[in-house]
């Protein structure tokens, strides 16, 4: 589905090639910079005085959330689709980042508020050319499909685990990876999201780091996906 112009496009329905961030140039040394130019870095909402936590909560849902929200658009505008995940916290929303947690936790000053942004922002960039590193090193087309998908699974599940240290939800970043691995060897997105998500559902738990056996026994079910079934974009 094509999202309204007014609308940003959800990261998990985006393919490996459309995020790659080889087709989209990024310095580190000048994030902060860079996010520091972008017009919600001009106000950033204070965060209520005091230590009621409903308050709190409530100025995190009317304000910073919001606030959030136009700082993503505004990094999507600038750097392109790949940002998406800039704010995909480890803690608590399955993702894979640790320099931002939440809105109502992250925004604070200005200043700190936008070194977070930043850190977050290259923090996951480099998750990204890592990702990437790994998905080549695995090629697809070579060799049996099924063997190498199986390595694959096993190696981007066992790093997927490790980066996000097997924190709430994290096993939803484990099939974004594995999808978007299929979806640069040529699978279609609606297939590789099939697959991975028929397949890890119920396989792993939140705050559980799942052993080497269990890795390897879930990629081994990975694999055995009837490919030859399955349309190639």
């Amino acid at each position: 589905m094509t999202p309204r112009r007014d609308e940003l496009p959800k990261l998990h329905d985006l393919r490996w090639s459309e995020i790659d961030p080889r087709t989209h140039p990024f310095d580190p040394a000048t994030a902060r910079a860079e996010v520091g130019a972008l017009a919600p870095a001009a106000h950033v909402p204070p965060p209520p005085e005091g230590t009621d936590i409903w308050e709190r909560i409530a100025w995190g849902r009317e304000f910073a959330g919001p606030w959030t929200g136009e700082m993503t658009r505004a990094l999507h505008e600038r750097f392109g689709p790949w940002v998406l995940g800039w704010g995909y916290s480890a803690e608590g929303s399955g993702g894979a980042v640790f320099s931002w947690c939440c809105p109502t936790d992250s925004v604070t000053t200005p200043e700190q508020t936008l070194d977070r942004v930043a850190a977050s922002l290259c923090e996951w960039r480099a998750w990204l050319e890592e990702l990437g590193e790994i998905y080549e090193r695995h090629p697809m087309g070579s060799g049996d499909r099924a063997d190498v998908w199986e390595r694959a699974a096993t190696v981007i599940t066992t790093r997927v685990v490790e980066r996000t240290q097997g924190a709430e939800a994290w096993y939803m970043h484990c099939a974004q990876a594995l999808t978007w691995y299929l979806t640069m060897w040529g699978l279609s997105l609606d297939t590789a999201v099939e697959w991975t998500e028929l397949i890890l559902e119920g396989s792993f738990e939140s705050w559980i780091v799942p052993g080497d056996s269990a890795v390897q026994e879930v990629a081994r079910q990975v694999a055995a996906a009837p490919w030859e079934k399955q349309g190639r974009t």
